[in-house]
């Protein structure tokens, strides 16, 4: 079989953690919108047998119902088209305020449509060949029982050995879910998914890993010993606006020749990234300059990063909505010449601050003895990409 990996959409994030305003405002939903559609069009074109979404489907348990009309236009063309879809729950794909918009799919007419919100072996057959999939959806008790004395990884090991005696030796079998593989990976910012030392996935049966839960593309062979590979086909758009040299994109990989590395399709539609660096006295000059820079630089087709340098007090919602229809983000401001600060919705933080707050809330997910590991890291991480 041909199996498509793809997911972490987040689809109705628009400028790293601001929610998308209007589906007509011109953000990088319609990047998403375009891409999505390029994803089906790939799989129905190409071959492809399944497609595995690894959850994280919308940036909002409450999605609108633009948003979610281009999932269930993707899961209807592939439902039309004869090929499975296997959807895990992601961590943002939790029910709220009693609607699931997964319960909602579920309960569509699609038999080639898997939607797993609990461990489960999904067994997919396509001309007598079988592909069992041990699929682990994120749930919260990965965040409950962690009082019980059991890290995430601890709890994660338990669920996949539960799934293991359902698998057949004889046919292809992959993990599906959402995890890391290091402490020390840069999203070990988001500590609550567990974390699978190499040592550990080594014992599994599995002839491919298909993780999600991290936004950058990440491909590697288990070991020179082994045929298995371990696969993260990343988030779609800028989600962290992060070096525009950053692949996007999504995973195929051929069960018949499982010691062959998946191929990494490109997203060639990805938006270029632009970096603004500004240096002003006041508001009303910010405002101008940067007017200026996306007039003369036509910055509305690229995602913009803006550095303010600047010791004057600003308003960022007035600067946000003046240039509203733009994709953009202020990602940091220095003040004073030296200060270098963390900038949220209303609020200017210093980065070491920052830091701070993150591990008071955090530290507790860690293992004691890497703490002090870990937070140099993740220091280190945020200070170089503010510094650039």
């Amino acid at each position: 079989m041909k199996i498509l990996q793809t997911g972490d959409y987040f689809l109705g994030i628009q400028n790293l953690g601001k929610k998308e305003p209007s589906p007509y405002l011109f953000s990088q939903i319609h990047d998403y919108t375009r891409y999505i559609s390029f994803i089906t069009q790939y799989a129905k074109s190409n071959q492809v047998d399944a497609v595995l979404l690894s959850g994280n489907l919308f940036f909002s348990s409450l999605p609108s119902d633009y948003l979610q009309s281009i999932i269930l236009e993707q899961v209807k063309e592939l439902a039309e088209s004869n090929i499975d879809t296997v959807v895990l729950k992601g961590k943002y794909d939790q029910p709220t305020q009693d609607y699931s918009f997964l319960n909602f799919l579920q309960s569509l007419p699609y038999k080639t449509t898997h939607i797993v919100q609990t461990d489960e072996c999904v067994v997919l057959k396509k001309n007598q060949e079988i592909v069992q999939i041990v699929a682990i959806p994120y749930q919260n008790s990965f965040a409950t029982e962690k009082t019980e004395g059991f890290s995430h990884g601890e709890i994660g090991k338990k669920r996949i050995a539960k799934l293991l005696p359902k698998v057949e030796p004889d046919s292809f079998s992959l993990l599906f879910m959402q995890a890391a593989l290091s402490f020390l990976e840069p999203f070990f910012l988001v500590p609550d998914l567990p974390i699978f030392l190499p040592e550990y996935l080594k014992t599994l049966p599995f002839q491919y890993f298909a993780f999600g839960g991290q936004p950058f593309k990440k491909l590697e062979k288990m070991s020179n010993n082994t045929i298995s590979w371990i696969g993260y086909a990343g988030s779609l758009g800028e989600f962290e606006y992060a070096d525009s040299t950053i692949e996007r994109g999504f995973l195929v990989m051929d069960t018949q020749q499982p010691s062959n590395p998946p191929q990494f399709i490109h997203n060639s539609q990805q938006r270029p990234t632009a970096l603004i660096r500004v240096y002003v006295n006041s508001e009303k000059e910010a405002i101008e300059k940067l007017n200026e820079e996306f007039l003369l630089n036509d910055y509305r087709e690229h995602i913009t990063r803006i550095v303010l340098h600047t010791d004057a007090s600003l308003s960022l919602s007035k600067i946000h909505k003046h240039f509203e229809d733009h994709c953009f983000h202020i990602h940091s401001i220095e003040q004073q010449g030296k200060r270098l600060c963390y900038v949220g919705d209303e609020e200017i933080v210093p980065i070491r601050k920052y830091i701070d707050i993150f591990f008071e809330e955090k530290r507790l997910s860690f293992p004691q003895d890497l703490e002090e590991e870990i937070e140099n890291q993740c220091l280190s991480y945020i200070s170089n990409e503010f510094l650039t």
